[in-house]
């Protein structure tokens, strides 16, 4: 037997854009404390999370979110 949920789209893009600001935030916060406070990140991790961020801001904004 399968079993389906349905949601609402606005639910969806509700929980989409939670999601993405979460993320982005963790981000951002492992930035932060590799640059301010010495934190170890690998160097292809600092790449990729800066552009990450980048990505995400951008997404963010689409689905109608602000940023902290």
């Amino acid at each position: 037997m399968t079993r389906k949920l349905e949601i609402d789209m606005d639910v969806a893009e509700k929980i989409t854009l939670i999601s993405l600001q979460d993320h982005y935030e963790y981000l951002t916060h492992e930035l932060n404390e590799h640059v301010q406070n010495g934190a170890w990140m690998h160097e292809e991790d600092v790449h990729l999370n800066r552009e990450l961020v980048y990505c995400l801001k951008k997404l963010i904004k689409y689905y109608g979110g602000e940023l902290p």
